[in-house]
Formats: C-alpha cells, sequence, structure tokens
C-alpha cells in the first residue's frame, strides 16, 4: 500500500487553503448564533 505523494501533497494544499475559510464560517456562525440566542 503506497501512498501517491503527489495526490498526498495536493489533498494537504487543499486542506490548508479550506481550513481558514472554514475557521471563518464557523466563527461567524457561533456569533450569530450567540446573538439570536440573546435576543
Amino acid at each position: 500500500m503506497s501512498i501517491d505523494p503527489t495526490g498526498y501533497t495536493l489533498a494537504m494544499s487543499i486542506c490548508i487553503l479550506i481550513s481558514p475559510a472554514l475557521k471563518t464560517t464557523w466563527t461567524a456562525a457561533l456569533i450569530s448564533m450567540r446573538s439570536f440566542a440573546r435576543r
């Protein structure tokens, strides 16, 4: 069972690119949920 280095590198770079966007989305969702619960 060998891992394709190019595919692995590609997957890693995609994860690195996507994670900040996901973090921002989650933060925005949490903030909106908190402000919604306050009402």
